[in-house]
């Protein structure tokens, strides 16, 4: 079942059942499906289906924000058969042209606020020829001269009138697609967030939509009565926004302000019982959990994914919202959620739960070979929500999607880089990134175990460790630290809060305090981002350094000058009392061949002659 699949299902099933809220806009399944419908009657009227001839797929990227037309869109592609983008907003012009021109995409659908993220876009780009403008569409022109396109009012297909000019029945009736569609064949390019370099495009099934989005359901025990609220931006795996609700026929919210206060108002006025965010969110919702104006009475899940939340946190938010946050570990490589706790099970401190339904889990060891319980070990996931690979252009582009099926991807198994331990009930617990691991003096030390402990000190809002170098050790732990607002504390401070509850080769060697700290908007540690900084930082620092040692040797050099001035002019009185001539020109060489025969560079000794015949000239005239 796609996607498309199930918004006719729920019509049929709950057709006045409110299914998407944004604002003050309001849809019901019956509305959605219409709206899906004449949607991808708009873009078959483009001819953006499949090619029957070729088979090649048209690629369809929407650069919008969790709106209806974000679902919409996403859901008409479904039905047609195409291939949907999310593209991501906060990218710069130029590099999202070339993810543009790159991934070959065939039409755009564009909020009329981000028509200046084209710019860099060619102009005679076929994407632009079939480019869907929703909302305010302003006027803009860009240099074309620089490779930019030309945008005009006129060039674009405005929202309202693409909707509403859709040939009903141009598609087909809707349970009856123009052509059969494979559940298994591309039909997503899911982005990762980066946190370990460029973002890459997960291929995503049909199947595999539909498989992780049962395994969340059934394993977190959600309802067909939920009201869910997901936190997460439109371009990152943008199907967690809506596929829960679509598929139970339960009501998706969209809201896209990260203000806690307008989440707090989100949750309170639409009644939202299932609700999914970044640890970082939850931290600033306390202040406004005794807050009378808002009600979270309804709310009964708080899943956190992309970020470890620690212990404080954990209980700070029950206390305040009346239910524990529930860890939840997942990618884009497997679709979204893979393992979490499993509804009506009791919960372990420290773990993540078990995997999802139709997931399996291995924790392997570096031979290969599968880890004993509670031994160290990288997680392999699989299950039919698993990806395929990550997208290539095939030599000929117009033949469609190709995957890479290397690592992380082994014989069926995504490869995920997290090093866990696993209990003999199945429990897993995170223990950090297999490439963030530091060997200080030949031993293990994990950043994330530093982290948990750091981000219990009341006065930590936000940590990162990295590894620097050591003399002694080779390596040794270094903490990036956000204070929080209207604390004090110094790396005396946490240095003995550390001591207190790390081994000493774990105590981080020095602190750094900053004002923020670089997270993906899942709220995942971009650790990358982190070291680059402070190596640029370093840079700095050893600019600095080297000015102020220039600085000092010109002081130096005024010293040395002032004392061959005094020898000079001690050497005068003697002369001129015996009546002698003070300089000659084989004296000036004598000098010369005297310094140069001690220039060990790297100043070229014609530099070196230029600069004393300088000195000699004016000493002359003193």
């Amino acid at each position: 079942m796609n996607v498309a699949q199930m918004c006719a299902a729920r019509a049929d099933s709950f057709p006045h059942k409110t299914a998407i809220v944004h604002r003050d806009v309001s849809l019901d399944f019956e509305a959605l499906s219409a709206l899906v419908e004449r949607c991808a009657s708009g873009l078959a009227r483009l001819g953006l289906g499949r090619n029957a001839r070729t088979a090649r797929i048209a690629r369809i990227a929407l650069l919008l924000e969790k709106t209806p037309e974000l679902v919409v869109s996403f859901i008409a592609c479904a039905r047609l058969g195409s291939m949907v983008v999310p593209l991501n907003y906060q990218l710069k012009p130029a590099t999202l042209g070339d993810v543009i021109e790159s991934l070959d995409i065939d039409a755009l659908i564009v909020a009329g606020k981000f028509l200046r993220l084209l710019s860099e876009v060619p102009k005679d780009h076929k994407a632009l020829k079939n480019l869907v403008v929703c909302g305010p569409q302003a006027q803009i022109q860009y240099d074309a001269g620089t490779g930019g396109a030309l945008l005009e009012c006129k060039r674009f297909i405005d929202w309202a009138k693409f909707i509403d000019n859709a040939p009903d029945g141009h598609v087909g009736a809707v349970h009856e697609p123009p052509f059969p569609i494979d559940d298994d064949e591309p039909f997503y390019l899911n982005f990762t967030s980066g946190s370990t370099g460029e973002p890459k495009a997960a291929i995503t099934t049909h199947t595999n939509l539909f498989y992780n989005t049962v395994a969340s359901i059934e394993t977190l025990g959600l309802r067909h009565d939920d009201v869910h609220l997901c936190m997460f931006p439109a371009y990152l795996h943008p199907h967690e926004i809506f596929i829960r609700g679509l598929y139970l026929g339960g009501t998706s919210v969209l809201e896209n302000s990260l203000f806690p206060k307008s989440v707090a108002r989100a949750i309170s006025e639409h009644g939202v019982t299932c609700m999914m965010g970044a640890a970082t969110l939850y931290e600033r919702l306390l202040p406004f959990a005794g807050n009378s104006e808002f009600n979270y009475k309804t709310l009964r899940i708080a899943e956190s994914g992309g970020m470890v939340t620690r212990e404080t946190l954990n209980r700070a938010f029950e206390a305040g919202f009346g239910i524990p946050i529930t860890p939840v570990w997942g990618s884009t490589e497997t679709t979204g959620v893979a393992v979490a706790p499993h509804a009506g099970e009791v919960r372990r401190g420290g773990s993540v739960g078990k995997a999802a339904l139709s997931y399996e889990i291995r924790v392997v060891r570096e031979d290969g070979s599968d880890a004993a319980d509670m031994e160290l070990g990288e997680m392999f996931v699989a299950g039919k929500g698993v990806t395929s690979g990550y997208c290539v252009l095939s030599d000929e582009a117009h033949t469609g999607v190709g995957a890479v099926h290397e690592p992380p991807f082994s014989d069926g198994w995504f490869v995920t880089g997290d090093l866990v331990k696993r209990d003999e009930d199945g429990f897993i617990y995170f223990v950090d990134r297999k490439d963030s691991m530091m060997k200080v003096a030949g031993l293990k030390v994990f950043p994330a175990a530093i982290e948990r402990v750091l981000r219990e000190h009341p006065a930590v809002e936000d940590v990162c460790i990295i590894p620097v170098e050591d003399g002694l050790r080779g390596q040794a732990p270094k903490a990036i630290v956000v204070k929080k607002p209207g604390t004090s504390v110094d790396a005396l401070d946490l240095k003995a809060f550390c001591a207190s509850k790390l081994t000493a080769y774990e105590v981080p060697k020095s602190f750094d305090f900053r004002e923020s700290i670089p997270r993906s908007p899942s709220g995942k540690l971009l650790r990358a981002a982190v070291l680059e900084l402070c190596k640029v930082d370093s840079i700095h620092a050893d600019v600095a350094d080297l000015s102020a040692q220039i600085d000092r040797i010109d002081v130096m050099l005024v010293k040395l000058l002032n004392e061959r001035a005094r020898s000079l002019l001690s050497i005068r009185e003697q002369v001129e009392a015996k009546g002698e001539k003070m300089f000659s020109p084989m004296r000036d060489e004598e000098v010369l061949r005297n310094v140069l025969g001690h220039n060990s560079g790297p100043a070229h000794d014609g530099t070196i002659e230029e600069i004393f015949r300088s000195i000699l000239s004016a000493f002359k005239k003193m």
